[in-house]
């Protein structure tokens, strides 16, 4: 049978309302929340529908990471030095067909390690996280993160105190761009999707 394949690629600005969209309904369906915009979109494309998406903030020119809106920590206590300019954070991660999210986490980190990023940060549940790790990531908690109720914007409030709380990690993308060329997941990105990068 002719499958026809999946497309992922960066969401253009003509597009950015639709992928929102796909966003913010999933994720008022699953945590009752209304996510804030993120700066850049990635998205997974079938039959001219949104099937998935995971979106990175660059935080750049003194601009907060959506995470510094919702946690305090100690950056004495971090596991290993953290450069602020090299750093992005992952968001917005949601998808409503199978085996789709490693081509679409590939894509997003080629893109930041293609800016010169070396560091992600993640705010995920422990359902998230354990998905995150079956990949073959390895996460790094940030055992001093603390959730700041009084800053959390209004639209997040659900996500962030809702059970189970999220929790905030960091990852070497160097690690995870690894994992994502080792051959079993090549396999599955060569049967499954066409993989499309802008400049």
């Amino acid at each position: 049978m002719n499958t026809q394949p999946i497309a992922i690629r960066r969401v253009a600005p003509e597009s950015r309302a639709k992928a929102l969209e796909f966003i913010s309904s999933r994720f008022r369906e699953k945590f009752g929340a209304d996510p804030t915009p993120p700066e850049i979109i990635f998205a997974a494309h079938k039959d001219g529908d949104i099937v998935a998406t995971l979106a990175i903030d660059l935080a750049e020119e003194g601009r907060p990471f959506p995470w510094e809106h919702a946690f305090d920590h100690d950056p004495s206590k971090l596991p290993f030095l953290i450069e602020r300019a090299v750093s992005i954070q992952f968001g917005r991660w949601a998808a409503i067909v199978p085996q789709v999210s490693a081509p679409l986490i590939f894509s997003a980190v080629h893109h930041a390690m293609q800016k010169g990023k070396k560091y992600a940060w993640c705010v995920v549940k422990s359902d998230a996280r354990d998905k995150l790790r079956s990949i073959g990531f390895i996460l790094h908690a940030v055992p001093s993160a603390r959730i700041a109720t009084e800053r959390i914007l209004p639209q997040d409030i659900s996500y962030y105190m809702s059970p189970p709380l999220p929790e905030l990690y960091v990852m070497h993308l160097d690690q995870m761009e690894s994992v994502l060329r080792s051959p079993s997941i090549t396999l599955k990105k060569q049967n499954i999707v066409t993989l499309e990068f802008d400049a």
